[in-house]
C-alpha cells in the first residue's frame, strides 16, 4: 500500500507512523489543523493520521506569565478568557503537564 508516496508493506511499518481515526473525528482534526490522509482501499473509506506532536500554542515565557497571574489570584476562567484558551489548558500549565 502506498501512503503519501511511501510504500508501506507491513502493519508494523504502518503502526510506526500512522493511527486510525474514526470518520466522526475528522472535523476535530480539521479544526486543530492536524494533517491527515484520506485513502480508499477496496471500497473501504478510512483515514490515516500522522503521529507526532502538535506545536504548543504557548511558549515557556507565556506559561510563566500564566502561572504568575494565577499566583496573583486570578481565576482559571479569567486567565482562559484573556489568553483565549480553555480552563483545562490553564490547569495543565499550572500542573506542569502542558
Amino acid at each position: 500500500m502506498k501512503i503519501n508516496n511511501e510504500d508501506i508493506k507491513t502493519m508494523e511499518k504502518l503502526k510506526e507512523k500512522y493511527v486510525l481515526v474514526k470518520v466522526e473525528h475528522i472535523e476535530e482534526l480539521k479544526n486543530n489543523n492536524i494533517e491527515y490522509t484520506e485513502i480508499d482501499e477496496q471500497g473501504e473509506r478510512f483515514f490515516i493520521v500522522m503521529r507526532g506532536n502538535r506545536k504548543k500554542r504557548f511558549s515557556e515565557e507565556m506559561c510563566k506569565q500564566i502561572k504568575a497571574e494565577k499566583e496573583e489570584g486570578k481565576s482559571y476562567k479569567e486567565i482562559a478568557i484573556k489568553y483565549d484558551c480553555s480552563t483545562r489548558t490553564v490547569n495543565q500549565i499550572m500542573r506542569g503537564i502542558y
